[in-house]
């Protein structure tokens, strides 16, 4: 007899129910950033026969207004709430400053509902494996851009009237008259 597997942890098929439910009745979205992204995805490797199908769907979706409803926004709180135990637990696995936490998981959360919508539910693909890529991708970009940023950075108790002027964009001398 083996030990029942018992977790609180995102289930990939929940996951994408509420993904494709949350996809076919979100109000909010009218699909202004298909012809960029189809653009984009013929230039890189040539659209094919599932992604043309997908696209057609997306455009005809969005075609038809839809409407805010309680069941859209039950299945959006748990779809957010489940996003956000996966963003949670990809943010434990790299190592940056603590006070920078709440900046990197807001950070995500803005990646993952912009990025939500080109998830294709035409193919057999993992909504847990998309998401988790998806916080990947912008843990990867915040810490790389941080890093990046580093070596202007100056502490607080070692800034001159230079540094401020350049700050806000003042002239030094007008600071003495």
């Amino acid at each position: 007899m083996g030990r029942k597997k018992t977790t609180d942890y995102v289930n990939n098929k929940e996951l994408k129910e509420l993904l494709v439910y949350w996809l076919e009745h979100n109000p909010n979205e009218t699909g202004e950033w298909l012809d960029k992204y189809e653009k984009t995805i013929a230039k890189k490797r040539g659209i094919d026969e599932n992604t043309a199908k997908w696209i057609k769907k997306r455009r005809e979706l969005y075609a038809t207004p839809r409407r805010m409803t309680p069941e859209f926004r039950i299945c959006e709180r748990k779809l957010f709430e489940a996003v956000y135990k996966i963003v949670q637990g990809r943010v434990a696995c790299f190592q940056f400053k603590p006070e920078e936490k709440e900046d990197l998981i807001q950070e995500i959360m803005l990646t993952e509902v912009k990025y939500l919508t080109r998830y294709n539910e035409l193919m057999d693909t993992s909504a847990f494996a998309y998401v988790t890529q998806l916080a990947n991708n912008a843990i990867k970009l915040y810490l790389g851009q941080d890093n990046d940023s580093r070596w202007c950075r100056v502490p607080w108790n070692e800034l001159t009237d230079e540094h401020c002027a350049l700050l806000y964009g003042v002239d030094k001398d007008a600071w003495e008259e």
